[in-house]
């Protein structure tokens, strides 16, 4: 079962990924992953060292994840709310609307 995960890089012999990176990306859930580096071009995988510590490892999965890039995509790529006007989310008590909220 594959799905949204974040961690940190063990080890790595890819220059682009260095030892205690973190990441998030879609990946089997596992304690354990060991990737080729072909495996690591066609998956979906983000770098998170720069935005967060490692305590905050949750937010890879949150709003620097799927739910976030959705919320944000969807309030200002998609609806695009002018100043002024209201708006309703109905799913705000789901993990993207929450975020839009």
């Amino acid at each position: 079962m594959v799905g949204f995960v974040a961690g940190k890089i063990l080890a790595s012999n890819n220059p682009a990924w260095k030892e205690k990176d973190l990441f998030g990306g879609v990946f089997p859930f596992s304690t354990f992953l060991i990737l080729t580096g072909e495996q690591m071009k066609t998956t979906l995988m983000w770098k998170l060292t720069d935005y967060i510590t490692e305590s905050q490892i949750s937010y890879g999965i949150g709003v620097l994840g799927m739910p976030g890039a959705t919320a944000y995509g969807g309030l200002v790529d998609t609806l695009r709310p002018l100043k002024g006007e209201t708006i309703f989310v109905s799913a705000a008590a789901g993990a993207v609307g929450g975020m839009v909220g």
